[in-house]
């Protein structure tokens, strides 16, 4: 049933991984969790048991924009799912709560928020249960919903409460990364106290890891004023193939428009660079436009927040950039992950600076209640991104995680292999790698001249 399904709905020739054994746990009615890395598959272990079984299965997921996408997936498919947001009109609300009540679709996405508050949805799903129809919560992201996980939403801790309305319903958790002590903290507010456990190895053994110094300051060219940067970021562009897709990963959302903008006035083999902007103020249809024409090839290059990517089933994209250091480790694993899912190589280029550590640590200064805790991940990946002791990137990625593996395999797949086994220097189009100290005083200067920015051997281009 499985495996048919798979082929005639999914259209997928055979599954990945713990996949099948996953969707055979979850027919048999047990509690699942699940960790596994960005381009594992994770959405068909809950989808494809919700399309061979009876009753509803409840997704709970942070992103409208992530709903949205995995719905229209799904109807692309002939599977009837729903989603039911905050931004819906109150009349699309009504009719998605009576199609709920008749238990006509198979799959309803929802944000933690409107169903731990909405009352007209608990209603209509508390009708489901005493049909014995709600089948299963699924909990996507569930990294969310601990205060030691990156992304921390108060909504998502009350989630274990759902045991209590509704007695027997069971849970998936799935995340994409999570530390040792955020896999407990789930468990524990989820209330999930003998689930069966998939936990992969974040480890992208086809991901070249770079760190660079970031250069700030501004710089006129063409009669442009722009960041410093840009340039850096353009120069990586240009070192790919023009037919390359890659994500631009911002801090913020003006940054995205701003360099969005100037990518598209560059070129490349004498045509323009095809770049579009994507963060959470654009509306639905914005959001769809940009997300539709960049899985067409038609725009190569999304420059985005974190809004974008979760849930992206696109295999060839073949870079990502971090404008600005991610402020965790987690993020980093499931931001880079999306590069390479289809097991060829890919590059991924993060620009490090003191400065960009000192906004992020004001930015959370006045959360009390996640304060400490993203002291602490801040710390770690200041702490990665610096990498005093020249280690492998993917042995402390390992090992932030714990987990075990041979990091010998590296086979110079990151910065640190790249230098300590060089032998003689080459030629770099890309400046010196950030260490400890000189992102600090580079902050202060002015940017260094562009031929200085050859000098120092990174992994391989």
């Amino acid at each position: 049933m499985l495996t048919l399904g798979n082929r005639r709905i999914f259209n997928n020739d055979s599954f990945r991984g713990d996949q099948l054994r996953i969707c055979q746990t979850v027919l048999d009615d047990k509690e699942v969790f699940v960790v596994q890395h960005t381009g594992f598959g994770k959405s068909l272990t809950y989808q494809l048991p919700a399309v061979v079984s009876r009753g509803v299965t409840v997704v709970i997921s942070p992103l409208v924009s992530l709903m949205h996408d995995q719905v229209q997936a799904l109807k692309a498919k002939n599977i009837s799912a729903l989603q039911y947001t905050s931004d819906m009109s109150d009349a699309d609300r009504f009719c998605a709560i009576d199609v709920i009540r008749r238990s006509r679709i198979q799959l309803l996405y929802v944000a933690p928020e409107a169903l731990m508050g909405e009352g007209h949805l608990q209603k209509a799903l508390a009708e489901l249960w005493h049909n014995s129809l709600l089948r299963r919560f699924v909990v996507d992201e569930a990294h969310c919903c601990s205060e030691f996980g990156h992304d921390f939403r108060p909504a998502y801790s009350r989630l274990g409460e759902l045991k209590d309305t509704f007695p027997g319903v069971l849970f998936t958790a799935i995340t994409g990364t999570a530390t040792e002590r955020t896999k407990t903290d789930i468990k524990k507010i989820l209330r999930m106290k003998n689930p069966v456990e998939f936990f992969g190895t974040s480890r992208r053994a086809n991901l070249i890891l770079n760190v660079e110094e970031k250069f700030w300051g501004e710089e006129t060219v063409n009669e442009i004023v722009v960041d410093s940067c840009w340039k850096q970021i353009l120069a990586f562009v240009l070192d790919q193939p023009t037919t390359s897709t890659g994500i631009i990963y911002c801090m913020t959302k003006k940054d995205t428009e701003k360099l969005a903008n100037w990518l598209s006035q560059q070129k490349q083999g004498g045509d323009s660079i095809k770049a579009a902007h994507y963060h959470g103020e654009l509306n639905t249809a914005q959001r769809s436009q940009v997300y539709n024409a960049w899985m067409r090839g038609e725009t190569r290059i999304v420059v985005a927040t974190t809004a974008f990517g979760m849930g992206v089933d696109k295999g060839d994209v073949r870079w990502i950039v971090h404008h600005s250091m991610p402020q965790s480790m987690e993020a980093y694993v499931q931001e880079v992950g999306r590069a390479g899912r289809d097991g060829a190589i890919a590059k991924c280029l993060m620009l490090f600076s003191a400065k960009t550590v000192q906004v992020i640590r004001k930015n959370f200064q006045k959360d009390l209640v996640t304060k400490e805790a993203r002291r602490r991940k801040l710390v770690e990946i200041e702490q990665f991104s610096q990498n005093v002791k020249q280690i492998c990137r993917h042995r402390l990625l390992m090992e932030h995680f714990a987990e075990e593996g041979d990091t010998k395999l590296c086979n110079s797949m990151c910065d640190a292999c790249c230098e300590s086994r060089s032998s003689a220097p080459q030629k770099s189009t890309r400046p010196r790698r950030a260490s400890a100290g000189i992102a600090g005083k580079r902050a202060a200067s002015s940017p260094p001249r562009a031929d200085a920015r050859r000098r120092r051997k990174s992994a391989p281009a």
